[in-house]
């Protein structure tokens, strides 16, 4: 029992669907309020690790399931936002 709310938050965390999270809870006997705190937790912990990945490595977002031409596109939209502030 004790592990099992950590290893959801580490699934949650995941770039994956929250399916199976949401079973597991369900199948466990965790509270609705319970399972949407862990998602919350696991989603947070998600987005602050890609937050810090898009600005210090922006290329390595490819490990997240963002693809090459997305990347492409918003570094030329801030090329473009850059030379328009000159």
């Amino acid at each position: 029992q004790g592990h099992g709310i950590g290893g959801m938050v580490a699934v949650a965390a995941l770039p994956l669907i929250l399916h199976p999270i949401i079973a597991f809870g369900v199948l466990s006997g965790m509270s609705d309020a319970a399972i949407l705190g862990v998602v919350l937790l696991g989603r947070t912990i998600k987005y602050l690790i890609m937050a810090y990945i898009t600005t210090t490595a922006p290329a390595a977002l490819k490990y997240f399931g963002i693809s090459p031409s997305l990347f492409n596109i918003a570094s030329s939209v801030a090329e473009q936002e850059d030379a328009k502030k000159l």
